[in-house]
């Protein structure tokens, strides 16, 4: 891999990772947890959409019905935190909008690009990709760290963290960066070099699911009807989506990008 090609590794973690995380956190300071999921959660039908503009995958007409239905599904899971959230939202919903909007552009941008650079460089090893990515976010993040500390946006001791528990602190901290960070960003490149777009955005909505379940799990509660309502379409669009991709291949529909 060439220097252009490793500083490009490293902007794609700034712009998938650490721009994004930030975003979503700005949505969520400034307007609460319940509007940051819900625009956010229209990542995957975008990137469905922008994933067929920008190869062809398949031909529109096969796409209505898994659109429909995985934006049906996400629409359901996202009514349900509307309607029983009542946490009131502090800050300026503004300011949470438009962070909120930057990090679904900093997404879809991070996985079009990347897409593109994987097309462009099929013999990338996927762990030094990965790898690349995880510094570039890291030594931005050490860059602008003592900005933000000098600013008061950065607190350098986290709450509720002291001497007794910073050991396990850290170790959470590790496993999480680990298993989250690393082993995330390494499974979507493997995954970009295999799939079409419009198959990573569709799976990407399973995202909504797997935090719908785990979130009733931390709070011991069952699902509502809307959440397993959404959750069923929702599985619907992305197997829907795959059969037609298969379906497409098969009859030899794909278009050359």
């Amino acid at each position: 891999m060439n220097i252009g090609g490793i500083l490009f590794s490293m902007f794609l973690g700034v712009l998938g990772y650490l721009l994004y995380i930030v975003s979503i956190v700005g949505g969520v300071y400034f307007s609460g947890p319940v509007l940051a999921p819900a625009i956010v959660g229209t990542v995957p039908i975008f990137m469905v959409i922008l994933g067929n503009l920008a190869q062809n995958t398949l031909v529109w007409r096969r796409l209505i019905v898994p659109l429909f239905l995985t934006l049906s599904g996400l629409a359901l899971i996202n009514l349900n935190l509307l309607y029983s959230s009542s946490t009131d939202v502090e800050g300026n919903f503004f300011y949470g909008v438009l962070f909120c909007i930057s990090g679904v552009i900093c997404w879809l941008a991070f996985s079009l690009l990347n897409q593109r650079f994987s097309e462009r460089n099929p013999f990338l090893n996927t762990g030094t990709h990965t790898g690349l990515m995880m510094m570039g976010a890291g030594l931005t993040v050490l860059l602008f760290a003592p900005i933000g500390m000098y600013w008061g946006l950065v607190d350098p001791s986290p709450p509720r963290v002291n001497a007794d528990n910073l050991s396990w602190f850290i170790m959470w901290a590790l496993i999480f960066a680990l298993m989250s960070s690393v082993g995330g960003a390494w499974a979507w490149n493997y995954a970009t070099k295999k799939l079409p777009m419009i198959l990573m955005g569709q799976l990407i909505a399973v995202e909504t699911l797997f935090a719908t379940f785990f979130g009733l799990m931390a709070s011991q509660q069952f699902p509502t009807w809307f959440e397993l309502s959404g959750t069923v379409l929702v599985v619907l669009g992305v197997v829907t989506t795959v059969r037609a991709v298969m379906n497409s291949q098969a009859a030899g529909e794909k278009h050359s990008p």
